[in-house]
């Protein structure tokens, strides 16, 4: 994934963050089929990035 920073950084944090995280989910989505095994700490992963982004901590972690 490629992050243009220039424009996120003009862009509000919380939508560079529900963007990022709309991508995580579309991996996931790949990944659930194509390596089910690590599905679901991915899926953990997910779900804490959206409460960070809900709780306004504007963390984002991705590996």
């Amino acid at each position: 994934m490629v992050v243009n920073v220039p424009n996120s950084l003009k862009k509000n944090p919380e939508e560079v963050a529900e963007a990022m995280l709309f991508f995580e989910i579309e991996l996931y989505d790949l990944f659930s089929v194509l390596k089910p095994e690590k599905a679901f700490s991915y899926k953990n992963r997910i779900e804490t990035n959206r409460e960070r982004i809900g709780a306004r901590k504007v963390l984002y972690s991705i590996r």
